[in-house]
């Protein structure tokens, strides 16, 4: 039965699927959504034996879902990977594709939790984490919490980002600030 089921997998190199996921993933970031999401598909079906490759596959898709504006499916599958279990690894990931569903769907207070939860996940670089508290700032700001969101943007400041984002983020950290905050702040952007 082992000769068996070794045989009839479709694939027989171990390493291949990490090729898989990078063509997948540059469709993604090319912008080529609908291209990604074939792939993501295939993925699945090809690696069907094993769950966490799905679920990684399940979960690229969803967020190609997400960037078409097909929420409802997006939706729907991310339930479906949540009621399949989600290997323990993939949680973060699974959380930032759930964060950027509820920021498209304008639920932004929810979206702040699943975001952060999703800053946990690996091989994250330290400007993708500043720009992620920017946008937590932003979420903050969008729901009237300032004191929050005065605060993200100072996590973007501390993060040393290029330029441009730590200029951003003053700027928000101005609109975000209370009345005994603004004076220090203003003298730090002049500088700038």
């Amino acid at each position: 039965p082992k000769q068996k089921r070794f045989y009839s997998k479709k694939e027989f190199n171990p390493f291949l699927w990490r090729a898989w996921f990078m063509m997948a993933n540059s469709q993604f970031h090319k912008g080529e959504f609908t291209e990604a999401a074939s792939t993501y598909i295939y993925i699945s079906k090809l690696y069907e034996e094993n769950p966490k490759l799905v679920a990684m596959a399940r979960i690229g898709l969803a967020k190609c879902y997400v960037e078409m504006d097909w929420l409802y499916e997006a939706e729907d599958l991310l339930q479906r990977i949540q009621r399949d279990t989600i290997p323990s690894s993939l949680k973060e990931e699974y959380a930032h594709a759930k964060g950027f569903l509820l920021i498209k769907q304008e639920k932004y207070k929810e979206a702040v939790e699943e975001v952060s939860k999703g800053m946990k996940r690996k091989d994250i670089s330290s400007l993708e984490k500043a720009r992620e508290h920017y946008l937590i700032g932003q979420l903050h700001a969008k729901s009237g919490n300032k004191k929050a969101a005065y605060k993200s943007f100072g996590k973007v400041i501390s993060k040393s980002p290029p330029y441009e984002l730590e200029f951003n983020a003053r700027i928000r950290q101005t609109e975000t600030a209370t009345d005994e905050n603004h004076k220090p702040i203003l003298r730090k952007l002049k500088r700038m």
